[in-house]
C-alpha cells in the first residue's frame, strides 16, 4: 500500500463550512479510482499560540498497487488541534 498526504488550504471565496462540504464532494470522487482504498480528512488547528495556522486540512489517501479496490471509504476526522 502506498500512502499520499496532501496539506491544503480551504478556498477563501468560501466560508469555512461551504469549503469543508467542497472538499468533502471533492475528495470523495476520488474513490472511483479503482487503485484509492481509502481517504481520510483531517482538520488542521495551529501548533502554537504564537504561529498561525498554515495549512487547513491534511488528506491522506491510500492506494493499493492494481486492481480494483474492494472496499472504499472515505473517514472525515473530526480531530482539531
Amino acid at each position: 500500500m502506498i500512502k499520499v498526504l496532501v496539506l491544503c488550504g480551504h478556498p477563501v471565496h468560501l466560508s469555512p463550512r461551504a469549503a469543508e462540504q467542497w472538499l468533502r464532494e471533492e475528495v470523495g470522487k476520488l474513490l472511483t479510482d479503482g487503485a484509492v482504498t481509502q481517504i481520510e480528512v483531517t482538520t488542521l488547528g495551529s501548533a502554537s499560540l504564537r504561529w498561525g495556522r498554515q495549512w487547513d486540512y491534511l488528506i491522506a489517501i491510500d492506494l493499493r498497487a492494481g486492481g480494483d479496490a474492494d472496499e472504499r471509504s472515505v473517514v472525515l476526522a473530526e480531530r482539531r488541534a
